[in-house]
């Protein structure tokens, strides 16, 4: 214990008589150079950067002409002189705004971060500079920039946004593995909706895609899939009710019993999570002039903002174009308030329905899906979908009228 002891104090002493021997910035030769140079020195910080356990001098100076550079400082081999590492020179049309010091990195010594601004007349951006030292070698680990949105959605003064949550705007550092070093996460693009047939239009704000870039073996890396925030949060189905399911009836029952049909495509697959298996009505069984549909019902009242509805039968790769398309349905609420929908007519739709946006599906050619957008507080305890009119298929035949997927969101 005690010769533990003598080893720490005699340490503590070494590094208290290594810094004595360090020469004072001021007194150096290279400060005085830096002076005779018409050097201003706008600013002074030291921190230990390089893992030597000595601190490194971080100088924001005015060169000649007003440009202005950081430099990082390390003391020679012989502590009498200081010797420039890096030196980084802001860029024409960009301004400081701040710089920092701190270890982003997560390897416990320091990194010096310059935020910048762009100065330009038309725009609105902020640019941002990581430099660091990797091993012996003081480097610019990242440099990035992001512009700021002008206006959000439409340029109509007029609009409403219904922005369900919020893109954090600009570079945002944050340990989100937790892991000690921060990701720098740079929005791509906001995902939203735009409905000028509204009064007033509507632009809905319903997520957004981030750019992440993750620190790896001395420099930030770009990841290849960016982070895809979703404002909406899925609503559990708590029973399906259809009309009717597609079922297959025996010509012959069994020996001592009853005839029994078999379903085929059943009520509860419509929202199974899986694309591949389908509700189809049974057609057969419809009496004349009635509408086949089908009734989703949650767990008591519960706030809905969005649905997706996947019409078609995509079962296998071949069975989306024999079979028939929905291209028209009326969606209603628990309370009776009914809005129909008629594919590419999205404009007529009406209370409690705000707009539709097609979009095209990946699974088959020619497959899509309707994404349903509902007036703010819409609130219900059953969602059901009537069926009003279909596109036929070329299997004339026995030909499906499916409905792969309906998902809820609040």
């Amino acid at each position: 214990m005690r010769e533990l002891c003598f080893v720490i104090v005699a340490f503590i002493i070494c590094q208290y008589l290594y810094a004595q021997d360090i020469v004072p910035l001021k007194s150096s030769s290279y400060y005085k150079e830096l002076l005779k140079k018409k050097n201003e020195i706008i600013s002074e910080d030291y921190a230990e950067m390089d893992g030597d356990s000595v601190k490194e001098v971080v100088m924001f100076v005015s060169r000649e002409k007003d440009k202005k550079s950081f430099l990082v400082l390390k003391t020679t081999d012989d502590k009498k002189n200081y010797q420039e590492m890096i030196e980084y020179k802001i860029k024409e049309g960009f301004a400081l705004e701040k710089y920092e010091i701190d270890d982003v990195t997560g390897d416990k010594k320091a990194d010096l971060l310059i935020w910048l601004r762009d100065e330009s007349p038309d725009e609105n951006g902020i640019h941002l500079v990581i430099i660091s030292a990797y091993g012996t070698v003081f480097k610019k680990i990242f440099e990035g920039s992001y512009y700021f949105s002008k206006v959000e959605g439409s340029s109509n003064l007029m609009e409403k946004v219904i922005q369900y949550g919020e893109i954090k705007e600009g570079i945002n550092l944050a340990d989100e593995d937790k892991n000690g070093s921060k990701e720098i996460l740079i929005p791509r693009e906001k995902k939203l909706v735009y409905f000028g047939h509204t009064k007033p239009p509507v632009t809905i704000v319903y997520g957004g895609v981030y750019d992440v870039y993750r620190y790896k073996s001395g420099s930030y890396v770009k990841e290849d899939s960016p982070k895809v925030v979703n404002f909406f949060v899925p609503v559990k189905v708590k029973g399906i009710e259809a009309t009717s399911e597609l079922s297959l009836r025996p010509k012959k029952a069994k020996k001592g019993g009853d005839l029994e049909s078999e379903v085929l495509n059943p009520a509860k697959w419509a929202a199974d999570g899986n694309i591949g298996s389908s509700w189809s009505p049974d057609t057969s069984v419809a009496k004349k002039g009635s509408k086949e549909s089908i009734r989703f019902e949650f767990d008591g009242s519960q706030a809905v903002k969005a649905m997706i509805m996947i019409p078609g039968c995509m079962d296998t790769e071949d069975s989306w174009e024999p079979n028939n398309k929905i291209t028209a349905f009326s969606v209603r609420l628990s309370n009776g308030t009914e809005s129909q929908i008629i594919r590419g007519k999205y404009q007529a739709v009406s209370s409690p329905i705000l707009g539709v946006v097609e979009s095209a599906r990946a699974e088959t050619q020619g497959a899509f899906q309707y994404m349903i957008f509902f007036e703010e507080n819409t609130v219900t305890y059953s969602v059901e979908i009537i069926i009003d009119k279909i596109e036929k298929g070329s299997n004339k035949k026995s030909p499906r009228t499916c409905i792969s997927e309906v998902l809820f969101f609040q």
